[in-house]
């Protein structure tokens, strides 16, 4: 019997808290799998052993005659909170092979707020400005351990040990949520415990909430079943005390005291220390609860996810160095340094340096973004914050007193999603501008899409996600993040139906910028890319409300608000027509709900909001349409290319229209003139009419302004604006709305594309772009079925191709004039 593999439980491989009652299962076929399969039975059971002896006690589907392999939900007996199954799934194919997967568990959340026991609690607000350390002793029994979870909910920001021990590789937990709405609390599997006392201990910052407090449950399940459970609240033998960490902000960065690391120590989560009121312990007390509902966090979590040690250290003189880490990041700097008692290390951070060489902080704002560290003078000492993180390239420490910083690391931290695709190709600067779009993005993920990782801001600002999610699904799993992020953009929604232009809400207007279409894209991309449904009917309704608020501000389809429109256009001349940009943006609204209408099942909206998209396009191209030049509104790319882009230019203009775009941008010296919203528009129209090579001309192009001027001007992030030196303090270099060009180089260069009515991408189309300025291209991308590979090479005259199909999907391969239809396997051809 052949292996299925990857099988997940709502996309996740042995998760620790499920939310959802009735979870989703999905597997994968091997790459060798060519057929189609006809069956699935999926048994789960509570324990290993009833699976074994097929005495599942939970669901047994029976065999189903289908070939869904992702999206399978549950349908037996009721799920506990805080309980274990453990399920596998069994297929077979059209020839009869069987094929059976490993026995997987997972593990269900806290489902009842009658499940939470203990209280939340903290300290009083003028004991201390810097993290809390809270810690308890708890004495368990001389038997063997089955399963020992902790559910801790530490705001803003915290870390969990065990013996001294941290759980986990996550910081900056729990993910940032709108607060007032929803509040994440994380499982944790608790190691090295041992019979007799344990300690366990949580470290709790500021972090988002601006407030420290703390809610934890302890669960130790023994072998026979005798269950010891523990919790936060007041009198209940928790401990909380000061730290060394003595400040701590998102925005302001931290600043760490060794010296009092003797009242504080190292190991005050351990046995060997003991809290008193003489060392400056307290037990805790109650606190206000978030009047948010918890929830499990079930996004991956932010982690350090790469290193980048210093390529140069410039000493500056008295005692100022500055620090080049070599790649614009989101994170922080670890230093070992070595000194005497009381001296210090001050780490200021920034993307660029003055002319004189020191670290310029003009972009920053308010935000102060530099840590300290005071040693204690003992040897080696090493320091990196834990509970700030900032957006840099270049350090300028400050050692005051007598101390020698030995080395310097740039850790890399954000959401730890995966990255499931490449490209590569022969010219040297699309592969740099595909390597600093995939940083940026990750730069840019921090439990929401944020804009930038260093200034006083950091905000899911949606305006610019319309463009940006393109390169996103290329580069990043988001199976798990869209529904997260779709939620937070819910929360922020008013009776009327207005959105924020930030989720969770922070600033920006309500409502929000009608180019916030990102809200339904999300819950459409879901289900296209991933096979989740359950999304856009969750969302459904709320979206709906936006959309129809979106109609009630708009006469004959034409909106009457916008606030950002084309936002950071390059040319001072040219800016698209606001309430044009808008307007488009209401027809691809409704064309996005008529889509999620097919999606949920709702014939009635399907209807509706079909025959709203197609009297909201005759009416633009009615309003806005130029016969005699062939222009839409002011004959912008941005304009023009809304227009072919959205689909309301009739078949017999659609050449003209696009040649009026190529002519402006070759006119313009191979520049585009969109800002973040039109430039995804204008690339995509080029090169579905047959310009694809002017796009490559305007990426490489390295005169200003441009992404090919990003690159002369040694880039390592996509920047926010067009000019190389940092001229306001609105000048981010770190900043993915201009990121969306990676998708070009994916969906043409290496011609892979999702179809739009896909499930879980089912369906494929790879029709590569044989630019004559590119002589190689290689792209791939991991599905949720596998991963689509699409190569091709230039030799001698002839184009070689290789084209690799996941299991279970269907492929349209078109090269030049031949198109073949195709299911899972490897493919090549001679073009």
């Amino acid at each position: 019997m052949s292996e299925l593999i990857n099988f997940r439980t709502e996309y996740q491989q042995r998760p620790l808290a499920v939310q959802s009652r009735t979870p989703h299962f999905s597997w994968q076929y091997e790459k060798s799998f060519k057929g189609e399969q006809t069956s699935y039975r999926i048994r789960v059971a509570t324990s290993e052993k009833l699976l074994y002896e097929g005495s599942e006690d939970m669901w047994d589907s029976g065999e189903v005659r289908s070939a869904a392999s992702v999206g399978v939900q549950y349908g037996g007996r009721p799920l506990c909170s805080h309980s274990r199954y453990f399920v596998c799934c069994e297929t077979t194919d059209g020839e009869g092979n069987r094929y059976r997967s490993q026995i997987a568990s997972f593990e269900t959340a806290l489902y009842e707020k009658s499940d939470w026991k203990g209280q939340w609690v903290s300290v009083p607000v003028n004991f201390n400005g810097g993290t809390l350390l809270f810690r308890k002793a708890i004495a368990l029994k001389d038997k063997k351990i089955a399963r020992a979870r902790a559910y801790i909910c530490g705001l803003g920001y915290h870390e969990f040990f065990v013996n001294g021990r941290k759980m986990g590789n996550a910081v900056l937990n729990p993910g940032v949520t709108e607060y007032g709405e929803r509040v994440f609390y994380c499982a944790y599997e608790m190691e090295d415990l041992a019979a007799g006392k344990n300690v366990i201990g949580v470290e709790v910052g500021y972090g988002w909430l601006g407030a420290r407090k703390l809610l934890a449950q302890i669960y130790v399940e023994y072998e026979d079943g005798e269950v010891y459970e523990d919790h936060s609240g007041p009198g209940y033998g928790w401990w909380v005390g000061g730290s060394p960490t003595v400040d701590n902000s998102v925005y302001g960065g931290e600043v760490y005291d060794a010296r009092i690391e003797d009242k504080y120590p190292k190991n005050w989560n351990t046995l060997a220390f003991e809290p008193t009121w003489a060392n400056g312990w307290m037990y805790t007390i109650a606190a206000a609860a978030p009047n948010g509902e918890l929830a499990a966090q079930e996004i991956e979590p932010i982690e350090v996810c790469a290193r980048f040690p210093e390529v140069s250290r410039t000493d500056m003189g008295g005692g100022v160095y500055i620090v080049d880490v070599g790649k614009n990041i989101a994170g922080w700097l670890k230093i070992s340094v070595r000194g005497e008692r009381c001296a210090s290390v001050t780490l200021k951070f920034g993307e660029q340096l003055t002319n004189e060489g020191y670290v310029n902080q003009l972009n920053l704002r308010s935000a102060r973004c530099s840590d300290t560290y005071i040693l204690k003078g003992d040897g080696v000492e090493e320091f990196a914050p834990r509970f700030t993180y900032h957006g840099f390239r270049y350090v300028q420490a400050e050692i005051a007193g007598k101390a020698e910083l030995l080395s310097c690391v740039g850790e890399h931290v954000h959401t730890a999603a995966p990255l499931i695709g490449d490209f590569s190709c022969s010219d040297k600067t699309l592969n740099a501008l595909h390597e600093i779009a995939v940083r940026t993005e990750q730069n840019n993920q921090h439990s929401i899409l944020t804009d930038c990782p260093q200034r006083d801001e950091r905000f899911g600002w949606l305006n610019d996600l319309g463009s940006r999610i393109y390169q996103t699904m290329y580069n990043v799993d988001m199976s798990r993040f869209i529904p997260k992020f779709i939620r937070d953009i819910t929360h922020t929604q008013t009776a009327e139906g207005g959105i924020g232009d930030t989720a969770p809400y922070y600033t920006g207007g309500v409502p929000a910028d009608p180019v916030c279409v990102i809200y339904p894209l999300l819950a459409d991309y879901a289900y296209r890319y991933y096979g989740d449904r359950a999304t856009a009917a969750a969302e459904y309704a709320s979206i709906r409300k936006w959309v129809e608020y979106l109609l009630s501000r708009s006469q004959n389809y034409i909106m009457e608000y916008s606030y950002y429109g084309d936002w950071v256009t390059p040319f001072a001349d040219v800016r698209a027509d606001n309430l044009y940009v808008s307007s488009l943006y209401l027809l691809w609204h409704l064309k996005e709900m008529r889509r999620l209408a097919v999606i949920v099942g709702n014939a009635e909206d399907e209807a509706q909001y079909g025959d709203h998209a197609e009297r909201c396009a005759a009416a633009l191209h009615e309003k806005y349409f130029d016969e005699k030049t062939f222009d839409y509104c002011g004959g912008t790319q941005t304009e023009n290319a809304l227009a072919l882009s959205l689909g309301i230019v009739p078949e017999a203009f659609r050449s003209r229209v696009a040649e009026n775009i190529y002519r402006d941008a070759v006119g313009r010296g191979h520049h585009c003139t969109s800002g973040n919203i039109g430039y995804r528009h204008v690339f995509y129209v080029l090169a579905e009419y047959g310009y694809a090579d002017e796009v490559v001309n305007i990426l490489k192009n390295p005169a200003y302004p441009g992404w090919g001027y990003m690159m002369e001007n040694d880039a390592t992030s996509v920047w926010e604006r067009w000019e190389a030196e940092m001229q306001n303090e609105m000048h981010s270099f770190n900043h993915p709305m201009f990121g969306s060009y990676d998708a070009f180089l994916y969906r043409y260069l290496g011609g892979i594309d999702v179809a739009e009515d896909a499930f879980a991408c089912d369906k494929i189309r790879i029709a590569p772009v044989f630019t004559r300025l590119v002589d190689h291209v290689s792209a791939s991308m991991k599905t949720v079925r596998g991963e689509i590979v699409s190569k091709w090479k230039r030799e001698n005259g002839r184009i070689s191709v290789h084209i690799e199909v996941p299991p279970q999907t269907s492929a349209e391969i078109c090269l030049g004039k031949n198109i073949y239809r195709v299911g899972g396997g490897s493919y090549d051809y001679a073009v």
